[in-house]
């Protein structure tokens, strides 16, 4: 008998095991699914900042030419 319940308990474990791995797989996809969405976020702010200070260096070079140039 003790054979018996010893197998069982150890199916059960096994069991518990299987299915905390599967919520362990769904939660790191999870996971992984929000750090992609946040690399996209922060790439596509890094790529609107670039553009911004391309803007900001034109202005400034050509306020700096209207400075040299005496047309300020």
């Amino acid at each position: 008998m003790g054979g018996v319940l010893w197998a069982v308990l150890k199916l059960a474990v096994r069991g518990d095991l299987a299915v905390a791995k599967a919520e362990q797989s769904v939660v790191l996809g999870d996971i992984n699914r929000q750090l992609a969405a946040l690399d996209g976020k922060v790439t596509a702010g890094f790529a609107t900042v670039q553009a911004d200070v391309t803007i900001i260096k034109a202005e400034v070079t050509n306020h700096d030419r209207r400075l040299t140039s005496g047309g300020i």
